[in-house]
């Protein structure tokens, strides 16, 4: 990469960072600072970022390789940044959990399988999971791409039991230990019912096939009754005839 290709891709992140694109922007600059590593602009973005994306321990990190190197303002200023939003996250997974406080997952381990998507095994603490369900990961709403194993998903997990599942999220926001809040997808009635009214719904040409007509047995049941009285009326005979 030559300096003006570095030049035009930094512009480039500041831009994403302007438009709170943190994830692109975040690309980007570690991009940049994989070629041209202790850069203090691409640092101090780079730091902005992870704040943005509630990456606090990264955050912390890089602040502390670039303490010495910046202005004791600008440190102080990503210092406070990085407080608030430590604080904004706490208060709210405090309200998460009041409000779902009955579902809560804790990981056993945890396998990355690419920067936006890990698998983790675990058990239900309380409550239950599903799979159109998401989990509630350091400030990050994290979406269950499958629920279960490869080759046998499953459509929820309960209380006390074990299961796996796919995760579509950066690997490095969840760790072993982690006491997961789940995020239950909105209830829709309305498609349930609609859905439960579609099974309930007979195929009429199979109907017919398998069941008989009840108002045709009935109006046979007369002809049936007389056909009998018929018959034990000339066997009755047939036997007066032969004595």
């Amino acid at each position: 990469m030559t300096n003006e290709e570095a030049k035009a891709q930094y512009e480039q992140a500041v831009k994403e960072v302007r438009a709170k694109n943190f994830s692109l922007a975040l690309k980007l600059l570690e991009q940049l600072d994989q070629e041209r590593p202790n850069s203090r602009k691409v640092t101090h973005q780079r730091i902005v970022c992870l704040i943005h994306l509630h990456r606090f321990d990264d955050a912390d990190k890089a602040l502390s390789q670039l303490r010495t190197r910046v202005s004791p303002e600008s440190i102080v200023e990503l210092e406070d940044e990085l407080a608030t939003a430590r604080s904004q996250e706490t208060m709210r997974l405090i309200e998460v959990r009041e409000t779902t406080h009955t579902n809560i997952f804790v990981v056993e381990a945890v396998y990355p399988l690419s920067t936006s998507q890990v698998t983790i095994t675990g058990y239900m603490e309380s409550g239950q999971i599903r799979a159109m369900d998401s989990l509630y990961i350091r400030g990050t709403e994290a979406p269950i791409l499958r629920l279960g194993p490869t080759d046998k998903p499953i459509p929820s997990l309960h209380e006390g039991m074990h299961g796996v599942m796919l995760l579509g999220i950066n690997p490095s926001l969840v760790a072993s230990g982690d006491t997961l809040t789940v995020l239950p997808a909105e209830y829709d009635a309305l498609s349930e019912t609609s859905d439960m009214e579609n099974s309930l719904i007979v195929d009429s040409s199979n109907a017919l096939e398998t069941q008989p007509d009840k108002k045709a047995v009935g109006s046979l049941l007369p002809s049936i009754l007389i056909l009998l009285l018929i018959i034990i009326i000339i066997v009755g005979l047939y036997n007066v005839f032969l004595s």
